[in-house]
């Protein structure tokens, strides 16, 4: 009788130490993925999200760059024309096209980006002028301050607010529940 209890007992004991073992591992993040650092500030009362992101990327390209493209989705607005079929797609998922459509769109604002370091060299983290693309009003383009070349990052800081409205959608607030899918900036290359 006693054998079992005491096989039970370093069973239990060795479970426990391999478990811990196994706890303490934090998975590995690969080297070559973004890597964002958030601050985030969500008034629910007004509706008004802060942010003041940290990003590092790594440019996987064979080539190297001068820029970086940031989404930024809050800065989306329809386009003239595109009311109706994307009316017309709620209607068809039995959803009200008034509770998931901003027809004012451009609730979000980027009010500073500034670079900390490209590749190797630290550079002077002062704000630096940036645009979206006339075919694509999401995409934000950051210039660099010099070439990133392949297997080398960038570090910049994005700070920018998102006005969140009374609708169903990706980002907003419905019934109580605040919602934020897709509308904090991310790194498109």
């Amino acid at each position: 009788m006693v054998a079992p209890v005491r096989f039970v007992g370093i069973l239990i004991a060795a479970l426990a130490v391999a478990g811990g073992a196994v706890a303490a591992e934090r998975p590995s993040h690969p080297p070559n993925l973004p890597r964002y650092d958030l601050d985030l500030k969500v008034d629910t009362g007004s509706g008004l999200v802060s942010f003041r992101m940290d990003c590092t990327w790594t440019n996987r390209a064979d080539k190297p760059t001068d820029r970086v493209l940031i989404n930024f989705y809050p800065n989306y607005k329809i386009p003239p024309g595109d009311y109706l079929l994307l009316a017309k797609t709620l209607e068809l998922l039995r959803l009200n096209p008034r509770y998931g459509i901003d027809k004012k769109g451009q609730h979000g604002t980027i009010s500073k980006v500034a670079v900390h370091r490209v590749g190797a060299a630290a550079v002077d983290p002062k704000p630096i002028p940036f645009s979206y693309r006339n075919d694509n009003p999401t995409a934000l383009v950051v210039p660099l301050q010099g070439e990133v070349k392949p297997g080398e990052s960038v570090s910049f800081e994005v700070v920018g607010s998102i006005q969140l409205k009374q609708l169903q959608g990706r980002w907003g607030q419905w019934n109580g529940i605040t919602f934020l899918t897709n509308a904090l900036p991310t790194i498109a290359y």
